[in-house]
């Protein structure tokens, strides 16, 4: 959707494993007139993680939840009409197992199963499964991108309160994130 607010949050970047990376925690939110007051909805609040990836394509793929396909539905689809968005088709992964929980869409088919092969299959249903999160990837322009909704802050010491165990937990478990994306989904083995 096209969002009327954008705030991000906590910038980072590293090298781990050779895989470069940048992410930040990322919140979006449009605004619509509810009655007499306006109404704001969120968009979309989580991790948002890049990793140039050490191979050239020149096609984009992605891969969302099933039923959560960002595409536009007819011409006057007023979210995505106004859009500069590359003509991408449906990739059959011949999966049905994956293809309950994600589907693929690709600029390029033949690049799309290069890298949406059975592996990167397996370990992302495992992926989400494990953090029980929706996950969203995509390969465009030589990047990998991946999104991980995520409702609550992320990366937020506590200056007041250095001690509370559950916020050193929650900063754990987001720097853990990161990592988690470059080990579980095999980043490695694009670099």
């Amino acid at each position: 959707r096209i969002y009327d607010f954008y705030d991000g949050d906590a910038h980072i970047e590293g090298t781990y494993k050779n895989v470069k990376f940048y992410c930040s925690e990322i919140k979006t939110a449009h605004e619509r007139p509810a009655s007499r007051a306006r109404r704001t909805t969120t968009i979309f609040k989580g991790l948002f993680f890049a990793a140039p990836l050490g191979i050239a394509f020149s096609g984009g793929t992605y891969i969302w939840p099933a039923g959560e396909e960002q595409l536009a539905n007819s011409i006057m689809d007023e979210y995505y009409r106004l859009m500069d968005f590359p003509d991408v088709y449906y990739v059959d992964t011949k999966n049905p197992t994956f293809e309950k929980e994600f589907s693929v869409y690709s600029t390029n088919h033949a690049e799309a199963l290069f890298f949406v092969d059975n592996e990167l299959m397996t370990r992302l249903i495992n992926f989400k499964n494990q953090i029980n999160r929706y996950i969203r990837m995509s390969f465009v322009g030589g990047i990998c991108y991946v999104s991980i909704a995520i409702n609550e802050d992320l990366f937020q010491p506590s200056v007041s309160n250095p001690e509370n165990k559950e916020i050193v937990h929650e900063l754990f478990f987001s720097v853990l994130l990161i990592l988690s994306i470059i080990n579980q989904l095999n980043l490695t083995k694009y670099s």
